[in-house]
């Protein structure tokens, strides 16, 4: 039932589509088409530094558009989430006042 239903939402081709955005939107920000970067690591960032270099996608399968796991690539992938989000529109908060 789990399966179909992830089928009928397409979310696998959902997912696909969301990791390379947010790995293009880090890239876009670390190495802009033009002026400075828009996103700076800090040299003491060095669980992030060493995931941003060790995240690497299959040699074996070129078609496979998800990153090998087989690393720390946690701190890369929160970072292309957070990327991902920051840009994103919000609707206004609603304020809820209690008596």
């Amino acid at each position: 039932m789990v399966s179909r239903c992830l089928e009928d939402n397409d979310h696998d081709d959902r997912h696909h589509e969301e990791k390379d955005q947010g790995a293009d939107a880090v890239r876009a920000r670390l190495k802009p088409a033009e002026g400075p970067p828009r996103l700076l690591i800090h040299r003491r960032c060095t669980h992030l530094i060493e995931a941003l270099e060790k995240y690497h996608y299959s040699e074996k399968d070129l078609t496979s558009m998800d990153p090998v796991k087989d690393g720390p690539d946690h701190a890369a992938d929160a970072l292309r989430y957070l990327v991902l989000n920051l840009d994103k529109p919000y609707p206004p908060m609603r304020v809820i006042r209690y008596a």
